[in-house]
């Protein structure tokens, strides 16, 4: 086998088989939602986290499927058992979940109508993408486009819109090519990045935007988890760029990059470096929670260019 096998409404196909109608209301309007898990050491990380996530988009967006959430967790055991075999040694997979809401019943067409679009996937994360930034820190542009009000749309839920985030991203690379954007909410709080939470240190507490603004993220929690075993102070609220132009360190949260250092924000280094001594002990706690050291996993593949 040399092709990922996709499980794509109720069928195991082959990645390029599984095609969307043009008339999905996912393809003509973004009514969708996602999730996304991941392996480490070629298992699968809190699955049953992300699964239970995604049917809390679908219940807000009101789309139904018929999958169960046990069945979702079996058909991405199987998804990483039939795809796994194509996987290096030092890879990893993101595991992905898509749900649209389909083509709607009324509209004149042959196609597959009346019933959402239901996809699992996985892909391998793209490590050389970011791997560097485990070594010397990545760096943070503010952007201009600010993240989508929860008056308008829930951010806890994981819709497949995602266009003002790209917008951001785009805008922070036409500044910096290698940096990451920082969304800021409509009054100025800081929010997120594009694909990722925000998390910094001051006085040795860890501080992190309020959950109302941004998606609330699995590895955000999990590092909450860690830092309370670790007894740090953890703090949410509503910050300004000021509290991170003054704060020790700073590091992301995502589910490909776990934790990953920040050096700079707009061209400002954080003094205690990157990363930083709280960072650190993070990462370390990380690394146990696990089983395998992630940034060593991800600078091979920087050796290997």
């Amino acid at each position: 086998m040399d092709e990922r096998i996709v499980y794509f409404n109720g069928d195991w196909v082959p990645e390029t088989e599984a095609r969307v109608s043009i008339l999905d209301r996912g393809f003509q309007g973004g009514e969708g939602v996602y999730d996304v898990g991941r392996t480490y050491g070629h298992e699968a990380f809190r699955l049953r986290r992300h699964v239970e996530r995604l049917f809390r988009s679908l219940r807000y967006t009101r789309i139904e499927i018929d999958e169960t959430p046990d069945q979702m967790e079996k058909i991405a055991d199987e998804l990483l058992s039939r795809n796994l075999p194509l996987l290096g040694e030092f890879d990893e997979y993101a595991i992905w979940f898509n749900v649209s809401r389909g083509v709607w019943p009324w509209v004149p067409t042959a196609v597959r109508k009346g019933r959402p679009t239901v996809a699992a996937y996985c892909l391998p994360i793209p490590f050389r993408a970011f791997a560097r930034y485990y070594r010397e820190g990545a760096r943070l542009v503010v952007s201009s486009v600010r993240r989508t009000p929860p008056e308008c749309l829930e951010p806890r839920a994981k819709v497949t819109n995602k266009i003002n985030h790209l917008l951001a991203d785009l805008e922070a690379k036409d500044r910096d090519p290698d940096a990451y954007p920082l969304m800021l909410d409509m009054t100025g709080n800081l929010a997120e990045s594009s694909a990722s939470n925000l998390m910094f240190v001051f006085g040795g507490a860890l501080y992190s935007p309020t959950s109302r603004n941004i998606i609330e993220g699995m590895t955000r929690e999990a590092v909450f988890e860690i830092a309370r075993e670790g007894g740090l102070a953890i703090r949410e609220g509503n910050y300004t760029t000021y509290d991170l132009f003054v704060a020790d360190e700073a590091f992301l949260t995502a589910n490909s990059l776990a934790i990953l250092l920040v050096a700079s924000v707009n061209g400002r280094p954080f003094p205690a470096g990157a990363p930083g001594p709280v960072t650190t002990r993070l990462m370390e706690g990380w690394r146990r929670l696990v089983g395998v050291d992630f940034v060593a996993r991800a600078c091979r593949h920087l050796e290997s260019r």
